[in-house]
């Protein structure tokens, strides 16, 4: 059986973020191949069997939901987004694959809505730590701007602007990163607008190099970006796909909601997302110890891999839920934690 893991069709390099994280747990020297996530019949059907990890944020299309019969998919660490509907054959197939793992308890609570057997994994860039363990050295990173900001009429390249940091969609979060950082042990501020290079390393982990040229370019990419993270004396970020792998890795981060109002891809994750929301100029970067949430996240999956099968679907091997379970207990509010 071949393993897979998603590729997708979005600017968003987060995707690629996603999929580096499943990654890890594909044995070296297997064979591994790409499934785009919002179309995952095309570019041909395949006449072999594929375990897919699948996990991620599924909102634009529901033809995520109808993958073809040659591929079992161990769905974990899933986000539905809320205007996402769930389709018959979406809940069909979830509850066939199930349990599922649900990145979030929004998740949580609109697939057990849907008597869809399900659990709260957390995010799978929670064990990032895996292959990107935090090194420091490479100074503070601001990834809040973006690639771009219109100015009137014009669209003007972030790196034209720079060192300028408050020229943002909402300058007081920038004007406050800009007051932390500067004291933050007194070291200077690098924004991050530019797309690291090409990391080739990528092309090893692939079967079929020239048909998904473009896709190899953008997970190179994404896996400079988790060099970058990882290398950060800290990190200042309104990118939750940044946050949450920075964390992983044991980066100072201090993470800042942009619309300092409640988010679903948060619940369950506010003790250490959620901490550094809004722009309070006494927030600074901050470690936290995810290693026992990230090592039962490791363990499960590992196992699905080992056993190219949902290994929940099998009494002997539930202990692994009870697991993590355990491990989650710390950064959970009681009342929360009793109903996963």
């Amino acid at each position: 059986m071949t393993y897979a893991v998603y590729s997708h069709s979005t600017s968003n390099l987060g995707d690629e973020i996603q999929s580096i994280a499943a990654l890890q747990f594909i044995p070296q020297g297997a064979k591994c191949e790409l499934i785009k996530r919002d179309f995952p019949w095309n570019p041909r059907p395949a006449h072999h069997t594929r375990f897919l990890i699948a996990n991620g944020w599924f909102s634009n299309s529901g033809l995520c939901f109808t993958l073809p019969p040659t591929i079992t998919p161990f769905f974990v660490s899933l986000h539905v987004s809320p205007e996402f509907r769930l389709s018959k054959s979406a809940i069909e197939l979830l509850r066939k694959f199930g349990p599922v793992g649900c990145r979030d308890l929004h998740t949580l609570r609109r697939l057990r809505a849907e008597n869809i057997e399900s659990y709260f994994s957390g995010c799978l860039t929670m064990t990032l730590r895996r292959s990107f363990a935090h090194t420091g050295g490479g100074g503070i990173l601001n990834n809040c701007a973006p690639p771009s900001v219109t100015l009137g009429r014009r669209t003007v390249s972030v790196s034209q602007m720079l060192p300028r940091i408050g020229i943002h969609a909402d300058s007081r979060i920038h004007r406050t990163i800009e007051k932390i950082a500067n004291n933050w042990r007194n070291r200077s501020v690098s924004d991050f607008n530019q797309l690291p290079p090409v990391d080739r390393w990528i092309l090893k982990r692939f079967n079929d190099e020239q048909e998904h040229e473009e896709d190899h370019d953008r997970f190179s990419r994404a896996r400079g970006l988790l060099k970058t993270y990882s290398t950060a004396d800290a990190i200042f970020t309104t990118k939750l796909h940044c946050a949450i792998p920075g964390i992983a890795m044991g980066t100072p981060v201090a993470f800042f909601n942009p619309t300092n109002t409640p988010d679903p891809r948060f619940e369950g994750l506010e003790s250490f997302i959620s901490d550094n929301s809004g722009t309070d100029a006494s927030k600074e970067p901050r470690t936290y110890d995810l290693t026992a949430w990230s090592d039962a996240l490791s363990s499960l999956v590992a196992r699905a891999i080992e056993m190219r099968a949902n290994p929940l679907c099998f009494s002997k091997e539930r202990h692994l839920l009870e697991d993590l379970k355990n491990a989650q207990r710390q950064w959970i509010d009681p009342k929360t934690w009793a109903t996963l």
